[in-house]
């Protein structure tokens, strides 16, 4: 259905179905192609011309739709938006240019209505903006919602702050006060899920278990995710760890409440059932506990699934929901002091966090007496990463922040140097905590607090036999004492003392 943009509000205000809307602002034509959600079906190639809209209403699942500027659809912005049997009230959607965008030098924008989280991207915004192969931007909203793709819109005015365009101080009265009740823990997994990243867990080899039975409880109450437990050994198979990814699914959970007499049954019992279930979906969150210990192969299958967003099996392939969060629970007896995952998969973690067993297990403490506490909702959360997009980061502050990187870099106890996707992830939680501090820049103090958190798992301390002044002459002995107890947190300390902080 095709129609001006002068009738396009009258489009909107006499249709009460829920419909996705293609306006096309550009000076030539735009053809576009739906896929449906399971990948396997592709709809007509359709064609809006200059000036012209085009609407159909919501599929059942969702759907993915290819835009280009030419019939061939080769670099195409995809839009896709989804549903989720979990949260069957919202509609899930982004504006991913995994491959390539042609309208990147308009202003192109992806929205649900007031009140919800919009993709505004300014002409030539291509980094920060659109959600990428390597930074993922999904957005939620409450049904009832129309999603309208505008290409070419108008540029906004220089006057615009996209950080108050759809959160408005009522919704941070409401937000904060639920981030500042949370645990060491919660807030781990808060600015993960924010980010679209995951976290590295340590504690005591003692109190590993204590510590899955929190963030799964976390999970289940704090976030309203599903979970799953994987259990990692030295024998840890393929088809273990696949399996263990995997929840039920509804439909295989129910059961007949009588016995159907009438229905078949088989003359004798299988026996060829050796190969791993393949019914159910992966987990929400997914709780590995000791994967330093699983095989290699292991390893680089998770690197896989965090990498892809998939996992293969000898069956099917299994793709993560939307909302996905990998949690690997090491031991480590202080910070920094553990066991390291191998060298790619340990640099895809974002952020690490050692919990002291001191600080206590507040859900696990207060899982008996079942205390209400306060949960964060997928729409808190899609607020505040909305609102990390946003944030300003000083040229002062972000010379301060390079030159920790630098100094990092170059410290004589760091062995392998700093990877380049350990600053992006440094750069995307000192914009995640600026929020949460009621603040629209970064802050020196929170260029400090992100470092720790960053790089916490990433650095590895050098031999004495390999330290850089070795080279010139140095004592073994005296680098030997000096190298001594120290570990990634004094490392991190050290350069934050001798890197100067803008005033």
């Amino acid at each position: 259905m095709k129609t001006s943009i002068m009738a396009f509000a009258a489009l909107l205000g006499h249709t009460s179905a829920q419909n996705f809307l293609i306006i096309n602002s550009c000076s030539t034509p735009v053809y576009f192609q739906p896929i449906l959600s399971n990948g396997d079906t592709s709809g007509p190639l359709n064609t809006v011309q200059p000036g012209q809209s085009w609407s159909e209403v919501y599929r059942p699942h969702g759907s993915t739709v290819k835009i280009g500027t030419n019939e061939t659809l080769g670099e195409h912005l995809s839009i896709e938006y989804k549903f989720s049997s979990t949260d069957p009230d919202y509609i899930w959607y982004e504006f991913n240019t995994a491959f390539g965008n042609p309208f990147a030098s308009h202003h192109n924008s992806l929205s649900a209505g007031d009140g919800c989280s919009n993709f505004l991207c300014k002409a030539n915004d291509t980094d920060n903006c659109y959600s990428t192969v390597y930074a993922g931007k999904i957005w939620a909203c409450p049904l009832p919602a129309n999603l309208t793709a505008h290409l070419c819109d108008p540029p906004l005015p220089s006057s615009y702050r996209p950080i108050m365009a759809s959160i408005t101080s009522t919704d941070l009265s409401t937000i904060l006060p639920k981030v500042h009740d949370l645990s060491d823990i919660e807030l781990a997994l808060l600015l993960s899920l924010i980010t679209h990243d995951h976290p590295i867990l340590t504690t005591p080899a003692s109190h590993i278990d204590t510590l899955t039975r929190e963030l799964s409880l976390i999970a289940l109450r704090t976030f309203h995710l599903t979970h799953a437990i994987v259990n990692c050994t030295p024998s840890t198979t393929l088809d273990d760890f696949a399996s263990a990814l995997l929840i039920p699914s509804s439909s295989s959970q129910k059961k007949p409440s009588r016995p159907d007499y009438f229905a078949p049954r088989p003359l004798r019992p299988s026996r060829r059932s050796t190969s791993p279930p393949s019914s159910g979906q992966i987990a929400n969150c997914i709780l590995a506990t000791n994967l330093d210990l699983a095989p290699r192969a292991v390893q680089i299958q998770a690197l896989e699934l965090l990498r892809t967003g998939r996992i293969f099996t000898r069956t099917t392939v299994q793709t993560a929901p939307k909302r996905f969060i990998f949690i690997p629970i090491l031991q480590a007896d202080a910070p920094g002091k553990g066991p390291q995952l191998t060298s790619h998969l340990n640099d895809s973690f974002a952020l690490a966090h050692w919990h002291d067993p001191e600080d206590g297990y507040v859900n696990v403490e207060d899982e008996d007496e079942r205390v209400e506490r306060n949960s964060v909702d997928s729409v808190d959360i899609n607020h505040l990463a909305q609102l990390s997009q946003q944030v300003e980061i000083d040229i002062d502050v972000k010379r301060y922040q390079m030159n920790v990187v630098s100094f990092l870099r170059m410290h004589r106890a760091v062995q392998d140097g700093i990877t380049p996707a350990a600053t992006k992830h440094f750069e995307k939680l000192m914009r995640c905590l600026a929020p949460i501090h009621t603040l629209d820049y970064v802050t020196p103090a929170l260029v400090g607090v992100a470092a720790k958190k960053t790089y916490l798992h990433r650095i590895r301390i050098t031999t004495p036999e390999n330290e850089r002044s070795m080279q010139w002459g140095s004592s073994l002995d005296a680098v030997t004492a000096l190298l001594n107890d120290v570990g990634p947190e004094q490392v991190i300390n050290d350069v934050l003392s001798m890197v100067t902080a803008p005033i």
